[in-house]
């Protein structure tokens, strides 16, 4: 397991990561399971571009990544209808 020396508290991601390696540490997590958790299932990456007031095309990175979804959708709920009808 990879140990992260400094993180900035500020910063989401390295937060974030550095919980999760507190927690796998405590829990004593068997490499092949820390691994599986640590990284995604499926990552998209979109690249949106935008021209601003000034004139100036800026591109803006767009990030949507899926862990584990073994035990369930990775985002929203299930909506279930008793019945429908075609009008």
């Amino acid at each position: 397991m990879a140990t992260l020396a400094v993180h900035n508290e500020f910063n989401i991601y390295e937060s974030a990561d550095a919980r999760f390696e507190a927690a796998a540490r405590k829990l004593g997590l068997e490499e092949g399971l820390y691994r599986f958790l640590k990284y995604p299932n499926k990552e998209v990456t979109v690249y949106i571009p935008v021209v601003l007031d000034s004139g100036h095309l800026e591109v803006f990175i767009g990030y949507r990544v899926h862990h584990s979804i073994v035990r369930g959708p990775g985002k929203g709920g299930i909506s279930i209808f008793s019945h429908r009808d075609a009008g």
